[in-house]
């Protein structure tokens, strides 16, 4: 299901919509805060190879994206140098000029 908020501002309406549903997918969307006790880089390898598909490794902010099977999450939170894996919620933003 998929929800739309409207914001009004100075330059139009702002239209911001979610997917919140029951359907739980496969493969999730996720992002990997990682502690820095490692190089980042490194910690991105090691969760290539327990089934991550990274998208991004974000160094300045310490963080990794990418996509994997929600059943391995658990595992991906064990690897060394990782902080957190949580699930990426997509946000989109439309502007709409008046």
């Amino acid at each position: 299901m998929s929800n739309t908020h409207q914001k009004k501002g100075s330059k139009g309406t702002v239209y911001v919509s979610s997917f919140s549903g029951n359907v739980m997918p496969k493969v999730k969307a996720l992002v990997v805060t990682v502690s820095g006790e490692r190089p980042i880089h490194e910690v991105a390898h090691d969760l290539e190879a327990a089934g991550l598909n990274v998208d991004q490794v974000l160094d300045v902010i310490g963080s990794i994206t990418g996509s994997a099977d929600h059943a391995i999450v658990n595992k991906l939170k064990g690897i060394s140098g990782v902080a957190d894996v949580s699930e990426d919620h997509p946000v989109s933003v439309s502007v709409i000029r008046h």
